[in-house]
């Protein structure tokens, strides 16, 4: 008897061993491929991380006024505040900490991964082909994680909010099971309250989750309820008591209603956000109109972080209106749901459509069993529709979605054959799915920028800034902008202000799902085309405000630059254009 024993048990040990062999792997290679991502990307900022680092910076310093921003959220901003209170970067440094930070953040994701699928595995078992559900389940987080935040360009929380939603499905489980304790229920109020402290969208999620552990607990006055209540309140109360009395009003943050505002009433931020109607002009706080051929803007009344206008939303579209328009609120629904769907271009479908044909009623019932993990996705990733969808907003919605899709097929004798051919199969489709857009180029970029053969992209933000920082521009110093001003990364490493800009023209396509953004500059070509004589009137109305320096990019190859110098490099959003950017000094 004992000999059969160790006959059955070797098998299952070796399977066992294969299987940790395999996830090791696949851990390796998840975190070496977000590495090697960040890495190409180490120098390259987006606006909103520029602004980001403004509110981190104003915490630094102790200017509460502008740290209690009710328009970006906390939490990415303390943990950018924390990375450079403890390694105080150089200018040269900065930016590749911020991607340590993001590096982080996918960790966060991932450990809620791990923690989901072993929570999972405990209460239904092994899969039934294990090693393709692990490979199924890295490629899900990949996609999620690598592809749809996109994380070496975009600074922001949204990879911590699919943590957080990981995490949170995890705790469910927990409850579904039967297993929960009052640690559980302590967890689940911290990662509410948290979510809300990441991104002021997730309080749509704080009431899902509610009603979907009270559906699970079958009671709607458990006391585990009020402890979950009362742990999310003690969490978020204080950032919205904080930024209320700040703003001199109650608000639990700006961010959906001005988002609201700019996409679905249409009201326009000239140069900013530009869409179907101009504001009245006796909004609080108009923006100044310097000239108007060129068209020159000025933003010295509120001098807040690099670009004000993006740096504090709030106070510049204070008493923008919000406004329902059906025909217009059609529109934007329908653009962003078909964009929404586009987006899910899930790699665990496979695995699906695998479990369907061999097993497809109970794949459909065990689907339906697993609706506390997948509801509350869905309805987080419908809850941007209204308003704006991005690829970065879905990624913990589609993170969570995968991961039921995966656990409907979970039980599913899909043939040995056909497992080993999958597993094979859905790392390619994957890869076919990461190499969309400018992930393509990425391979051959490491291959370059490690050899010293090409210069690491967005590596023109360094050579600007440690241009200026030579000829004497001065951390405070207000500066100009004739060009692409919001991605101006390198304004923000210097501790500069524009103050004034030509400004560009921004519009959404609304003929396209999901209404992309488009940038062009034909005030920039008028300030070019401009006789010597009203070049200096724009020159002496940056003045008058302050301006030190005036900063030009998107300049057209045949534009006149006598009188400019050639700081470094351009992100070049026109092939047509000069691949510097220029300065010239004001006072």
């Amino acid at each position: 008897m004992a000999v059969l024993d160790h006959v059955i048990a070797v098998p299952a040990l070796a399977k066992k061993d294969a299987r940790r062999r395999l996830r090791i792997v696949c851990r390796c290679c998840v975190l070496a491929l977000v590495a090697c991502q960040l890495w190409v990307g180490r120098y390259v900022i987006d606006a909103d991380g520029t602004a980001y680092v403004d509110v981190a910076r104003a915490w630094l310093r102790g200017d509460w006024l502008h740290a209690l921003n009710p328009y970006w959220s906390p939490l990415y901003t303390w943990l950018l505040a924390g990375a450079f209170a403890i390694f105080h970067p150089s200018m040269h440094w900065e930016l590749p900490l911020i991607h340590a930070v993001n590096f982080l953040e996918f960790v966060a994701a991932f450990a809620a991964w791990e923690w989901l699928t072993a929570e999972w595995e405990l209460w239904q078992g092994p899969p039934a082909r294990p090693l393709l559900v692990d490979v199924t389940g890295y490629c899900v987080l990949l996609w999620a994680g690598l592809r749809l935040t996109e994380l070496w360009r975009f600074n922001n929380a949204d990879t911590l909010v699919m943590a957080l939603l990981i995490a949170a499905a995890a705790i469910l489980v927990r409850v579904r099971r039967g297993i929960s304790t009052n640690r559980d229920f302590a967890l689940f109020g911290l990662v509410l309250g948290v979510g809300f402290l990441a991104k002021t969208a997730f309080s749509t999620e704080i009431a899902v989750f509610l009603i979907v552990i009270a559906l699970l607990l079958r009671s709607w006055r458990n006391r585990y309820i009020v402890a979950v209540i009362l742990m999310t309140c003690a969490v978020a109360s204080p950032l919205i008591a904080a930024i209320s009395i700040a703003n001199r009003r109650f608000t639990m943050g700006d961010s959906g209603r001005l988002n609201y505002s700019w996409h679905v009433t249409g009201m326009s931020v000239e140069g900013y956000k530009e869409s179907a109607h101009w504001p009245d002009p006796d909004i609080q706080h108009p923006i100044r109109v310097l000239m108007q051929h060129p068209r020159v803007l000025s933003f010295d009344q509120h001098v807040v972080g690099t670009l004000p206008i993006h740096s504090d939303v709030s106070w510049w579209c204070s008493g923008y209106p919000v406004r329902f328009d059906r025909s217009r609120q059609l529109m934007v629904l329908w653009s962003n749901i078909k964009f929404t769907i586009y987006a899910f271009r899930c790699p665990a479908l496979l695995l699906l459509l695998l479990a369907l044909v061999y097993d497809a009623s109970r794949v459909v019932k065990r689907f339906a069993r697993a609706w506390f993990v997948w509801v509350p996705g869905l309805l987080f990733a419908a809850a941007y529709t209204p308003v704006f969808s991005d690829y970065r907003y879905l990624a913990g919605s589609y993170a969570v979605i995968g991961f039921a899709l995966i656990a409907a097929a979970w039980r599913t004798e899909v043939p040995r054959g056909v497992a080993r051919i999958a597993i094979w199969v859905l790392p390619l489709i994957t890869a076919v799915a990461l190499m969309g857009g400018p992930f393509r180029q990425m391979l051959p970029q490491l291959i370059r920028d490690t050899a010293g053969k090409k210069l690491p992209w967005g590596y023109e933000n360094i050579q600007v800034a440690e241009t200026m920082r030579r000829v004497g521009l001065q951390a405070g110093d207000r500066v100009a902008y004739i060009g692409a001003d919001l991605p101006a990364a390198h304004v923000g490493l210097e501790r500069a202000h524009i103050v004034a800009v030509v400004p560009e023209t921004v519009t959404q396509d609304d003929n396209i799902r999901g209404r992309p953004l488009t940038f062009d500059f034909p005030k920039q070509d008028e300030f070019w085309h401009s006789s010597p004589e009203r070049k200096q009137r724009v020159y002496d109305a940056f003045r008058s405000v302050g301006a030190k320096w005036v900063f030009a990019d998107t300049v057209p190859e045949w534009a006149d630059v006598i009188g400019w110098t050639v700081a470094g490099g351009s992100h070049n959003l026109r092939n047509t254009d000069r691949p510097h950017t220029y300065f010239r000094k004001l006072q």
